[in-house]
């Protein structure tokens, strides 16, 4: 959620300097779904997160 992206494709290419392991692919896949679980929930709760929102406010 960090790096804002949108879509599975960006985040399997997406670089994680710094983060102690490579994941794998599955590994990712893993944590994409995970991730649009969270967005989902915050969603229909009207909810955001403090990233989220300084990236609104930055467009």
């Amino acid at each position: 959620m960090g790096q804002a992206l949108i879509s599975f494709a960006k985040y399997a290419q997406a670089r994680r300097a710094g983060r102690g392991r490579r994941l794998t692919r599955a590994d990712r896949r893993t944590i994409w779904q995970l991730t649009e679980r969270f967005r989902k929930r915050l969603n229909d709760r009207n909810w955001t997160t403090h990233n989220a929102m300084a990236a609104y406010a930055a467009r």
